[in-house]
């Protein structure tokens, strides 16, 4: 899983590949949520979860990443979701 060390999430959204520009993110869910492609729902959940309390306003968060974490989980953890964004990125692995 990707945690912030220590709450400095400016210097952690580079680090991951987040620019500063238009918000676009140059990573895929799976990274966003730092779990391997064949990741079961079970360890997309349990990273989601380890995620969205580090990002946590409470915690120091950053409200932008915890957008970016949301729209990944809600993407892998359905299964027909999923599998058209898998499709989706095979077509354009493909170019």
């Amino acid at each position: 899983m990707i945690v912030p060390p220590e709450h400095d999430f400016a210097h952690w959204r580079e680090a991951q590949g987040w620019t500063d520009g238009g918000g676009d993110v140059a990573l895929t869910h799976y990274e966003t949520l730092g779990v391997p492609r064949d990741a079961s729902r079970a360890d997309i959940t349990a990273a989601f979860r380890s995620q969205m309390r580090a990002l946590h306003g409470d915690a120091g968060g950053d409200d932008e990443l915890a957008k970016h974490v949301s729209s990944a989980y809600n993407v892998l953890s359905n299964a027909s979701r999923r599998a058209t964004y898998d499709r989706t990125r095979d077509c354009r692995a493909d170019r």
